[in-house]
Formats: structure tokens, sequence, C-alpha cells
């Protein structure tokens, strides 16, 4: 799959409006942040994560995602979630080892909306063109590109990105990607010495899961363990950091 087009495909590409994402499902989405020589002479993986039972619901600006035990292992048991059902408390739940049973929590007040993660996660960027149609998981989907230049704010520099979003019927993000290009003083460094490509692909695509508000709840019966929302501690910054990362999941903004 070639990730970098060349002027000329840009330019012959359809002049359509990117797609909107549905918003509205669950699936499991898989991470994968890799850097290389920009030679070819070596291979690293930086981030190789899956979160399993993530789900969003747009009508209600509801979301969910599940941190496993083994991110590297899918069927391993879920470790920590943050959920957000639409009402201005995030929790912060951390699992016993069966990963069913809930052990403690935290809470951090604020409203989220559809501007934020993870809803952003799916969002195709406006200048956007279709570029053609590739195949991923025996499904043929359309091929989104934008280049998005780097930039230096505060003294912090973003350089330049090859965005690519793939789209399926009905508008269903299957996959999304970035490759970077900086030099060796690391991300944001001048050059090209080193490739940074970051994959985000979801997996068990499942719009009328998240129709399913208990997906979003607190968890109740034996689930809960005897604990409930008035047991949680207001969330530190450490708890603060972890939901973060949670919801962003990797460094590449794809």
């Amino acid at each position: 799959m070639k990730f970098i087009l060349a002027a000329s495909a840009i330019a012959a590409s359809q002049a359509l409006t990117s797609p909107a994402p549905a918003l509205t499902f669950c699936a499991t989405l898989h991470q994968e942040l890799t850097t290389a020589n920009s030679d070819g002479s070596s291979d690293e993986v930086v981030v190789n994560l899956e979160y399993q039972g993530s789900c969003m619901n747009y009508d209600t600006v509801s979301w969910r995602q599940d941190t496993l035990s083994d991110p590297t292992d899918a069927n391993s048991p879920i470790a920590q979630s943050a959920i957000y059902s639409g009402d201005g408390v995030t929790y912060f739940l951390l699992w016993k080892e069966d990963g069913v049973t809930l052990d403690q929590c935290a809470y951090l007040n604020g409203v989220n909306t559809v501007s934020e993660m993870p809803f952003s996660l799916v969002n195709a960027a406006p200048t956007a063109e279709n570029v053609g149609s590739t195949t991923i998981d025996d499904v043929t989907v359309d091929d989104w590109f934008a280049f998005r230049p780097g930039s230096t704010v505060n003294h912090m520099t973003t350089p330049d990105e090859y965005m690519h979003w793939y789209f399926g019927e009905g508008d269903i993000m299957v996959e999304s990607d970035c490759v970077q290009y900086y030099g060796s003083g690391g991300s944001g460094s001048a050059g090209n010495t080193t490739i940074q490509h970051g994959r985000r692909h979801y997996e068990n695509y499942d719009a009328a899961g998240a129709e399913d508000l208990t997906e979003y709840a607190f968890p109740t019966g034996d689930a809960a363990n005897g604990i409930t929302t008035d047991d949680c501690i207001p969330a530190d910054n450490s708890v603060q950091e972890q939901i973060q990362k949670m919801k962003v999941g990797m460094t590449a903004n794809f």
C-alpha cells in the first residue's frame, strides 16, 4: 500500500467532500505506531495497543474505552475502563484480574462534546481528497488523502503529515494512518532520516451495540462488587493522565 501519493495522482483525484463518518458504533480498535530509518535498515514497533469494547454514541454523546491487561492480546481481560454517559462526569474504573469485577474507581467532572476524543478519532480532514479505492479486510474501501504541513507552536514542532482515511460502505471508518518524516533529533526535528507511521484499525464493527446505553453506565450487580459512584474518589493528576492516555491512545494525530 502506498502512503505517499505523487502530486499528479492527487491532482487527478475526485473533487468530492470528505465523508462525515458514522459516530455511533462499537469496535475493537487496534493501534500501531512504528518508526524506521528512511533507508529501510531498521523497523521498531513503538506502540501496539488494542482497545477491546471501544464504543461511542453520537446522539447521547456517550463513550467507553477499555484497556486490556495485555495490550498485545485482544483476548486478555480488561484492566481499566473510562466511561462517559453524557452526564458531565467521566469515570475511571480499575477492574480485578478477572476483568469483570470492579476494584476501584475515580471520577472527573467536565462535559465532553463530539469535538473531543474519541469522536474526533474518526474524523477525516475537510481538505481530504478521494484518491481511489483499495482493499482492507477483504472489503473495498475509499481512500481519502490529505497532506498536513508541519508547524511550530511554542517551541513544539510537528513535522509534515501524510494522512489517509479509509471508508467503507455507509461511511464506516475502517482504518486511518499517518506518515511523518523527521531528523535524527527525534519527532519534530529537521530532516527525513526517520519515518514514523501510525495506524488505527477498526475491527468487529457493531453499530447496533453502541445503541445499548448500559455500555456507558456505571457497573451494577455483581460487576459493581458493592461499589457505587459515591465510593469513587476525585481523579488526581495521575488518574487524569491515565484517562487522557486512554482517550488519545497514541502520539500521532490521525
